[in-house]
């Protein structure tokens, strides 16, 4: 789960054991070498892959609106079928915020360290969807719970 912190902590130490605390002594024999090149393609494709899970957030403002309309009204729909708790709504745009803070905007980091120029590009895009969120985010919520209530019909993009 990628809000989970036991979860995000441990993959926050496989990174830095493999991208920030190597040194050219782990390296000497080529055992070691093996080794870390396996953990290090490990902890690659377990960030790619975090990335994928993601990547509405690592697009466009336009994308990631569209793909969070969507599961928003998912979310609204397990609420208003009782398989949850509490009304998404109720906290989105702290949640969204929160995601962005906590694990977007870091993980675009490291895949802009690992994945050039192209994690530049997806760097940029979550900096300004985080921004945009940011000023647009409770007129947009309140737009998403609106439509699925039937209130009234808007255009999220």
């Amino acid at each position: 789960d990628v809000m989970n912190p036991i979860l995000s902590a441990a993959r926050k130490r496989r990174w830095e054991k493999v991208f920030e605390s190597a040194t050219p002594d782990d390296l000497d024999s080529s055992e070691s070498k093996e080794k870390t090149n396996r953990r290090r393609t490990t902890v690659i494709l377990e960030h790619l892959i975090l990335a994928a899970h993601l990547t509405h957030t690592l697009q466009v403002w336009s994308f990631y609106i569209d793909w969070n309309n969507r599961l928003f009204t998912e979310m609204a729909a397990a609420y208003a079928e009782g398989k949850l708790e509490k009304d998404p709504a109720d906290s989105w745009f702290d949640n969204e915020l929160m995601l962005f803070n906590n694990v977007v905007i870091p993980l675009a980091t490291k895949i802009q360290e690992i994945v050039r120029p192209m994690g530049k590009e997806l760097l940029n895009h979550a900096e300004k969807n985080r921004k945009l969120w940011k000023i647009e985010g409770k007129t947009k919520v309140e737009g998403m719970r609106a439509a699925f209530t039937g209130e009234k019909r808007v255009h999220f993009a």
